[in-house]
């Protein structure tokens, strides 16, 4: 499968960590930027949502395309902040796009290994002659479920969204997918859903995101290096080979660790976190927009995606630009 286009969206408004740090001047901002590598981050309006997001970016990337709303058969789209418990937003923005009605249409909430997942999907529908092109929307806005003063999350996450069109190709992948489900209160939010219904979500801290920042990098550590070098196995690949690595965009303690692990050059990291923050399930998307705009990634580069996070799950796979 191939990329045909790829656009991002980002609200307009920037908080950056001078502006925290008037806020919370005894956060320690010099240690935290100098840990975390995020440095600014958007933040959508209190009357903006994700599926706004989403929206914008679908749009953009059929102008980057030019290519026919009606040429899409398959809508997928993952998001762990819909503007509605039910029903999902997918329907809905095939709806606003005016995409077909009789389309294969999927909502996904994995967050930040989605986009390997979502991928998959699109492979599996292409191989079944299903359709020849799908739209794989991302979008999360964290800083609705994060609460003002915590200070692990909020310096860390930004809002946003990506759109991507894929086309079939030539070149085919075998992927890498896995979850420690045993681990999943590690990345939660324990309240306002069935189990734990929460009335005040105002002042409930158990109903903002809840993460246990050390034993989650002690995952990424034990696992990612792991998944990175079964994928290389199972596809006949090196380190040496890839052109570039493209992993969720936790953080720049959680890439730098992973980068040592495995000893990949610098030259072969990609980083786009340090002005929008994690991006969660828009994490991978945004970075490869970035990679490609500032030449880092090419036409005809190898490249593999790694996602990994809330689940806690992962998910990788190779793409050849």
């Amino acid at each position: 499968m191939k990329i045909d286009s790829l656009a991002v969206e980002l609200p307009k408004t920037i908080v950056t960590n001078e502006q925290l740090n008037d806020q919370f001047p005894e956060w320690d901002f010099e240690r935290l930027g100098s840990r975390t590598g995020v440095f600014s981050r958007h933040i959508v309006q209190d009357d903006e949502t994700g599926f706004d997001l989403a929206l914008r970016a679908t749009e953009k990337t059929f102008v980057l395309s030019d290519i026919d709303p009606r040429e899409v058969g398959a809508l997928l789209y993952c998001t762990q902040t819909p503007d509605y418990p039910v029903p999902g937003d997918a329907a809905r923005l095939q709806s606003c796009l005016q995409l077909p009605n009789d389309i294969f249409v999927l909502d996904v909430n994995s967050g930040c290994s989605s986009y390997p997942y979502l991928m998959h999907i699109a492979d599996g529908l292409f191989r079944t002659n299903t359709t020849k092109r799908v739209l794989v929307v991302t979008s999360d806005t964290y800083s609705r479920k994060i609460h003002p003063e915590d200070r692990s999350t909020r310096v860390l996450f930004g809002d946003g969204a990506a759109a991507t069109l894929f086309s079939t190709s030539d070149y085919s992948y075998i992927p890498i997918f896995g979850s420690r489900g045993d681990l999943f209160d590690r990345f939660w939010i324990k309240k306002g859903g069935a189990k734990f219904p929460s009335s005040d979500t105002s002042n409930d801290r158990e109903a903002f995101i809840q993460m246990q920042g050390l034993k989650i990098l002690s995952f990424f550590n034990s696992e990612v290096p792991r998944v990175v070098m079964s994928l290389c196995k199972k596809n006949k690949k090196s380190i040496e080979q890839i052109d570039a690595f493209i992993f969720h965009q936790a953080s720049g303690a959680a890439l730098d660790s992973i980068q040592q692990i495995l000893k990949i050059p610098e030259k072969k990291m990609i980083r786009s976190y340090q002005n929008t923050g994690n991006l969660v399930s828009t994490s991978i998307p945004a970075a490869l927009k970035y990679a490609s705009e500032s030449g880092d990634v090419k036409k005809g580069d190898l490249v593999m995606l790694c996602g990994f996070g809330v689940g806690l799950s992962w998910g990788a796979t190779f793409l050849r630009l």
